[in-house]
This record gives C-alpha cells, structure tokens and sequence, in this order.
C-alpha cells in the first residue's frame, strides 16, 4: 500500500530527531575532521573491522580512493605510497573536494570494501558544494551503485531570490539520485523589524519536489 504524498507545507514545531542503533548511520559534515601528524591510511581504515590485514586495509583504501577520483588519472605508485608515510598535515595539502572524497572513503567505501554493511542513513552536509560535474555525478553513482537501500539525506542551501524571497530560485535535478525535494525556512521578520537580526520562530518545511516532478 503506498503512503499518501505530504502536504505541500507544513510546520516543524520542534527539532527533528531520528534514532537508530549505533554504527546504522553516517555523517559527513561540512568542516571535514582529520587529524595532524598521522598516516592517512591508519586515518582511512579507521573504522575498518579490527584484526584486518594490513595489505588488506591499505588496498580496501586505495580502492576507494581510485574510485572516487582522488588522484589524477596518471597517478603512479608513489601516490598511493604516501598514504603509508607520515605527514604532519595531510588534509591541509587537500582542495575541498579531496577532502570529501577523502572522508567518504574512510566512512563508507573503504569499509564497504572490507564486507561492512551499508549504513541504514548517509547524511551529507552540503558533500556535494565543492565537487566539479563530473565528481558529483561519480560520487552519486557509487553510492546509488553501492548502497542502493540507503536512505541519503543531503543538505543543500539553495540561491534566495531576494531578501524577502528565500524560496529556492531553482529546482534541484533528480539526475537517479534524489528522489524528493524540501525547503526549510524561517518566516520572513514583521515589518518594521530588523531584517539583519537573527530570525526567530518555527521552521517552515515546503515540498518543492525535483525538476523532473515540477515539470510533470
């Protein structure tokens, strides 16, 4: 039996919560943590299952890593080998989008790689904002690819259209990953207020849907 659609809009009176049994669920945040003077590999087989092989764990990474486009498409062995040497900041050499290549593959392939299940929710805080096209689709592709049942919760603030107008100006592509749209906002302040200060109030949350359901 399928669920009837949500309202077009509705209020969120309190924070949401979702509760899941431990290790279920995956975050990756928009500030990215990595720790200083480390091997990236002891950093990427973090959360790896314990008592693996070291060759075993250093080729599950270097997987992820290939898949996801880390390293130009030239890249030789001794790319690959610096994730054994010690670097007193590795992330800080990083562009924005290594970074969440970098962390998704010590979160979700590198483990995936290594028989760990697919988490039950993946949320990605704005993971997508530093990736060029191409990237972005690859990393779309690999998780639907992989983790078909995952439920993925992406963060993404869209463009207001002006300052009394924070709608989203454009619509969000469905491209076979997303499969639904929502729109979080505050109400716009009372005339005469402050428009500057902080906004007060309940979250308003409209379903706007994807460009392939706006256009239907």
């Amino acid at each position: 039996k399928t669920a009837p659609p949500p309202p077009p809009a509705a209020t969120v009176l309190s924070p949401a919560t979702v509760s899941l049994p431990a290790g279920r669920a995956a975050f990756v945040p928009q500030k990215v943590f990595c720790p200083l003077h480390m091997r990236p590999i002891d950093w990427l087989s973090f959360l790896a299952p314990p008592g693996r092989d070291p060759d075993a764990l250093f080729d599950a990474a270097a997987a992820a890593l290939r898949d996801l486009h880390f390293f130009p498409p030239a890249a030789d062995a001794a790319a690959y080998d610096a994730l054994l040497r010690h670097h007193d900041d590795f992330c800080g050499t990083l562009s924005g989008g290594q970074l969440i290549k970098f962390e998704l593959a010590r979160q979700l392939f590198a483990p995936l790689a290594l028989g760990t299940p697919c988490p039950a929710l993946l949320f990605l805080d704005e993971s997508f904002a530093p990736l060029d096209p191409p990237a972005k689709r690859n990393l779309q592709h690999l998780i639907r690819l992989r983790c078909p049942r995952t439920i993925v919760l992406v963060i993404h603030h869209a463009d207001a259209q002006s300052a009394d107008d924070d709608r989203p100006s454009a619509c969000v592509e469905a491209a076979g990953f997303f499969s639904d749209v929502a729109h979080f906002r505050r109400p716009p302040p009372p005339d005469g207020a402050d428009r500057d200060a902080p906004r007060q109030g309940v979250l308003e949350l409209t379903r706007v849907g994807t460009c392939e359901q706006r256009r239907a």
